[in-house]
């Protein structure tokens, strides 16, 4: 651990910390990665924080030297096994959870089982992070108390730091070092430590790119998997297929410049306003998603009465898309969601529509995307949940016909509430704010 160091003035300053960050799959474009582990990394560079992000297939090389361990959404048994040699070092285990994994069918096509995993770990973890309270409260029940359990938000996402984690300027990028493949991990940990480095520079002269090395984590990580993925099918036979059929559609899903052919009601999209939805399509654990969207057809039928509206949808399922449409008489079109697009989409709107099925699964969610389209100047209008209610007073909360009129026919309404959104984001979700915050728990666990 690294002690408490003052300057030569007097004044404390904050030691310098290293904390690893384990996912299950290190990509930007999964949400949970982006908002519970990259953007945090990012800021808390800033503050004297040094991180290095790795996936499942790869091994630590140098654990005993860092301040903290968190997993973020990963908790496999191998996750499980590095917490318990995590813990024989005397370095605090952190589990990062951002969705209420305790629902009744919660990923059951999962290659791992989240909860038994979750539960193994938590004993392990000197912490357990949330970004929501009633996900707070809803794990502490689970857990019963096996750990501190603590709330911090998803930070606001923007353009500007979307394009650093896929410009590769994130500390994921510039601190593999650390890293070796879990496929040579059956050398004993101290020594795997001490030869790593020319193992490492062997690796860099023989696979400069580094692409070789990358397809090696990944086979790796798929081989090993595979013997789970198998028992996992044959115990939810009919999840597993209904699975494989939705990646089955996935992949043959139009790309966006047919769908744009494909959708004629669209053509007279410049002479209406356009209402945004964005989101995942669903799933079978809860009604969210698009299931969620087409409760609100009807008062969109109806606002289109007086103000001709066209809806676009940002998601991952155009079979669920197609069956909405079909449903109503104003203009619809969709965009496959991508990480870059959606702030063009948004920039291009008029409201967000964001309704939420308050089922055991979805009241427990963020409001990363309320915050998201706020912070592009665009106003939302939403059913109420809990992490809605710091923007109580900017946006609409359970007034959907009102609300949609309202923001679709009076500026000044619209310019008022986006402009008032912004204290709030900057109050509560500004990525510097959420890295303070991270950085707190960090140093309270690092000296305990």
């Amino acid at each position: 651990m690294n002690a408490p160091c003052v300057d030569v003035g007097g004044t404390p300053v904050r030691p310098l910390r290293k904390v690893a960050w384990k996912v299950y799959q290190l990509t930007p474009r999964i949400a949970s990665v982006r908002y519970r582990c990259l953007i945090p990394a990012l800021a808390l560079e800033q503050r004297g924080v040094q991180s290095t992000v790795f996936e499942e297939g790869e091994v630590l090389t140098d654990l005993e030297d860092f301040d903290l361990l968190i997993f973020v959404k990963s908790f496999t048994a191998s996750d499980a096994r590095l917490a318990a040699l995590a813990r024989r070092y005397g370095i605090p285990v952190v589990l990062d959870l951002c969705d209420n994994i305790f629902v009744a069918g919660y990923a059951t096509d999962a290659p791992v089982s989240p909860i038994e995993g979750f539960h193994r770990m938590a004993a392990m973890s000197e912490a357990i992070v949330v970004p929501t309270e009633p996900l707070a409260s809803r794990t502490a029940m689970a857990t019963g108390g096996a750990a501190q359990i603590f709330t911090i938000p998803d930070p606001l996402e923007t353009p500007d730091i979307v394009a650093r984690l896929l410009s590769g300027a994130a500390p994921y990028r510039y601190r593999r070092d650390r890293v070796v493949p879990r496929a040579i991990a059956f050398i004993p940990y101290r020594l795997l430590a001490r030869v790593a480095p020319a193992l490492r520079g062997l690796a860099r002269w023989l696979d400069p790119t580094g692409r070789v090395r990358r397809l090696v984590f990944r086979s790796a990580r798929s081989l090993l998997a595979t013997p789970t993925r198998i028992g996992r099918a044959l115990q939810h036979p009919r999840a597993t297929l209904r699975g494989a059929l939705d990646r089955a559609r996935r992949a043959f899903e139009p790309s966006p410049s047919q769908m744009s052919t494909a959708a004629p009601k669209s053509i007279h999209a410049r002479t209406r306003k356009q209402v945004l939805w964005f989101g995942q399509h669903g799933a079978p654990h809860s009604k969210f998603g698009m299931e969620s969207l087409e409760a609100l057809l009807p008062v969109l039928e109806d606002v289109n009465q007086s103000v001709p509206i066209e809806l676009i949808v940002v998601s991952n399922n155009f079979d669920r898309f197609a069956a909405l449409e079909r449903q109503v008489s104003f203009p619809c079109r969709y965009s496959k969601w991508t990480l870059e697009g959606i702030f063009a989409h948004l920039r291009e709107c008029d409201v967000c529509v964001m309704p939420n099925p308050r089922d055991e699964f979805s009241i427990t969610k963020s409001a990363n995307r309320a915050a998201l389209a706020l912070s592009m100047g665009v106003p939302v209008v939403a059913t109420s949940i809990p992490s809605f209610l710091p923007f109580a007073d900017c946006i609409a909360l359970d007034n959907w016909k009102g609300g949609l009129l309202a923001y679709l026919t009076d500026d000044a309404r619209r310019r008022r509430d986006v402009d008032a959104a912004q204290s709030v984001l900057a109050r509560e979700y500004d990525s510097e704010v959420i890295a303070e915050r991270w950085r707190n728990l960090i140093d309270t666990l690092s000296d305990a």
